[in-house]
């Protein structure tokens, strides 16, 4: 099992850390920190979901400063200590939270060197740099270190928009094989996912799920849980029913046992009428682009062609049924997650605690399957939820068949298309309209 252990609100250097938001995003030292061992430190607000983003932003940051990668530390989506970049998605970690550590560290190789010069009397362009020792070109006795220079200080420096970087003819990290940070501890077996953190004095809850999202909640019997071993709660307000065990698979079997009522009035559409439903649905219109004479273009094409696509609604699937472990307390709570967006879960989960953001801590955890809208941000609440009610830590993982039913589904779709050609064989005319629910559903 893994153990959690809330991160520190000093670093190894002994510096306050500050919430987010109470410090700009260019500045430089909320991406970065010397610390007083050599190593670096390298702040993000994306996380790790299995693309190997860690490895890959530690080699930035490496290459920059001109450091060995061992020396790096990633910190990733941890809302006291890392900058709020959103949502790990779209496969844009590399472009935007990369781009910005890459300016990030090429400024304070900048800023190492302007003191080197200083101490060592010697002008920047006779000074290099070798695995953190910045050294005299001619005299390598004359040499100090990133950690002698910073002394555990503060850069107090912002980070400029578009700074000179590394010329990529002189990358010595970047574009080498390294290997994945992540990888080893998954694949021996040990622990590394969030469903493996075990937290001190942990309970463990399970919901007991309506048979549909459409069903109301008529009456429950405890009794029919009550034999029920270590059993330290059963919680109902309004919709939700939960049980918190000392065990995790004697909440498994209250679930089961749980004689809870349910008045259910099926409004679903068919599977086989799905497609037809979902034209029919009211729609919000978004159009992306038009032309006026569309269909002058399509006049004028000399042969057109039309066509329909279907997409049904499809599950993530992930491989670990999604889980997440909260502590709440009456002035703070702490989250652990395998959310894709620390930030805004933090807000949303403050909402539903009605309690002020800066008083709830997310730490992001690798989660056993990630892509996609999982179940990762629902499952948060849960913990909270529970955890708030027995004032305790709490772990929810779903089952298997909470995982199928309840995640949120990749949505179905309907797209007509049509399109008219010339007599070159070039598009003139295009249209296109895709009926669907919405793509963005995550919490904000």
């Amino acid at each position: 099992m893994m153990n959690a252990q809330r991160s520190p609100s000093r670093n190894a250097s002994g510096r306050a850390e500050a919430a987010w938001g109470s410090r700009p995003t260019d500045q430089l030292d909320d991406w970065l920190a010397i610390e007083s061992d050599g190593t670096v430190t390298a702040y993000s607000g994306k996380v790790e979901l299995g693309t190997g983003t860690l490895t890959a932003l530690a080699q930035i940051v490496a290459e920059e400063l001109d450091v060995a990668m061992d020396r790096v530390h990633m910190v990733m989506g941890d809302t006291t200590r890392t900058p709020n970049e959103g949502y790990t998605a779209g496969s844009m970690t590399i472009q935007s939270s990369g781009s910005v550590l890459r300016q990030a560290a090429a400024e304070a190789h900048r800023f190492l060197l302007e003191m080197a010069a200083a101490k060592l009397d010697t002008p920047k362009s006779e000074l290099v740099v070798n695995d953190g020792t910045v050294s005299v070109r001619e005299h390598a006795e004359r040499n100090i270190t990133y950690a002698a220079l910073m002394g555990g200080k503060l850069f107090k420096r912002t980070v400029p928009q578009q700074g000179a970087v590394k010329h990529a003819d002189l990358y010595r990290v970047v574009g080498t094989s390294n290997p994945r940070v992540d990888l080893p501890l998954k694949v021996t077996g040990q622990p590394a996912f969030i469903q493996d953190l075990r937290v001190p004095g942990m309970l463990h809850g399970r919901v007991a799920r309506p048979p549909s999202e459409q069903a109301k909640f008529i009456s429950m019997k405890e009794d029919s849980v009550r034999d029920v071993p270590d059993l330290v709660r059963v919680f109902h307000q309004g919709n939700y029913v939960g049980v918190i065990t000392e065990r995790e698979e004697q909440t498994i079997l209250a679930a089961q046992l749980f004689n809870v009522q349910w008045d259910e009035k099926p409004t679903l559409p068919r599977m086989a009428d799905l497609y037809q439903h979902l034209r029919a649905l009211p729609t919000l219109e978004q159009p992306l682009t038009e032309s006026v004479d569309l269909e002058t273009a399509f006049n004028h094409s000399v042969q057109q062609f039309h066509a329909e696509y279907f997409q049904p609604y499809q599950a993530h699937a992930s491989i670990g049924p999604s889980c997440a472990v909260a502590d709440v307390k009456p002035d703070e709570v702490t989250v652990w997650s395998s959310t894709s967006g620390p930030h805004p879960l933090r807000g949303a989960l403050a909402q539903l605690l009605n309690t002020l953001e800066d008083k709830v801590h997310l730490i992001h955890v690798e989660g056993a399957g990630s892509h996609g809208q999982n179940g990762s941000d629902d499952v948060a609440a849960d913990a909270v939820i529970l955890s708030q009610a027995v004032g305790k830590p709490v772990r929810v993982q779903w089952s298997r068949e909470e995982e199928f039913i309840w995640e949120p589904k990749a949505p179905a779709m309907v797209m007509e298309i049509r399109a008219g050609i010339d007599a070159a064989g070039d598009i003139v005319a295009w249209d296109y309209h895709a009926w669907s629910p919405t793509h963005v559903a995550r919490p904000s």
